[in-house]
């Protein structure tokens, strides 16, 4: 499980330690990332990394309403690990449309992954860059 709240949110530090702990009682490994609306450099390298890793596989991602970050770092791993072009992961960001939302190719998410190169980070990692069965 990846959760990209931060103490700061609703939940505060005690919603997320009690998170953590819940899941670690399931054998769910839990990463806390606190990630701000669109990433640093090494919180996406983390998150690609971890969720890389077969062992932390199949991973459920979150933030504070699951539309906001939780889409752009889904978005990052179809482009990083299923090779798909960072345009086609912007438009897949909403159902319907991105018009008027984060996602729209002149606000911060969409803008992001608009200008996103691929870092090659994971590259090998599965074959094909398709996500293990």
């Amino acid at each position: 499980m990846v959760d990209l709240r931060g103490p700061e949110e609703r939940c505060g530090p005690e919603g997320l330690r009690a998170e953590a702990e819940v899941l670690a009682e399931e054998g769910v490994t839990h990463l806390n990332l606190a990630s701000p609306q669109v990433p640093t450099e090494e919180l996406r390298d983390r998150f690609l990394e971890w969720t890389s890793d077969p062992e932390h596989l199949p991973a459920l991602i979150h933030c504070n309403h699951g539309e906001g970050r939780a889409v752009l770092y889904g978005a990052l791993w179809r482009i990083e690990l299923e090779g798909v072009d960072p345009e086609t992961a912007r438009k897949g960001c909403r159902r319907f449309t991105t018009k008027g939302s984060s996602f729209d190719p002149a606000k911060g998410k969409g803008s992001y992954l608009r200008s996103y190169v691929p870092t090659g980070i994971v590259a090998g990692r599965h074959s094909g860059g398709k996500v293990p069965a």
